[in-house]
């Protein structure tokens, strides 16, 4: 796991003089948290885009039972 971290966040690593890696998890959790709000941000685009596209639907149907009204009436 040391060897795939380090090619992505280099200062996570910790390498001593026997040549073992190691990976310090505390210099990676700022990593986690701006993944986290990333994450949070593109949920939300896609949950405002989802909302948008409900209320288009809504209205679509909306006119339909209208117009199914007046031809039943």
């Amino acid at each position: 796991i040391a060897q795939e971290v380090d090619e992505i966040i280099p200062e996570a690593i910790n390498k001593n003089d026997n040549e073992k890696w190691s990976v310090n998890y505390n210099t990676l959790f700022s990593y986690y948290v701006e993944a986290i709000k990333e994450l949070n941000i593109k949920v939300d685009e896609k949950n405002n885009e989802l909302m948008k596209q409900n209320q288009l639907l809504q209205n679509k149907i909306q006119k339909i039972e209208s117009k199914l009204q007046y031809l039943t009436n």
